[in-house]
């Protein structure tokens, strides 16, 4: 996997959290 990739799984992931958390 690419650097790139990894980061944007890496923000989608914590995008899903925070609107969980709201």
């Amino acid at each position: 996997m690419s650097v790139g990739g990894n980061l944007v799984a890496v923000h989608a992931s914590r995008l899903s959290t925070a609107l969980h958390q709201h």
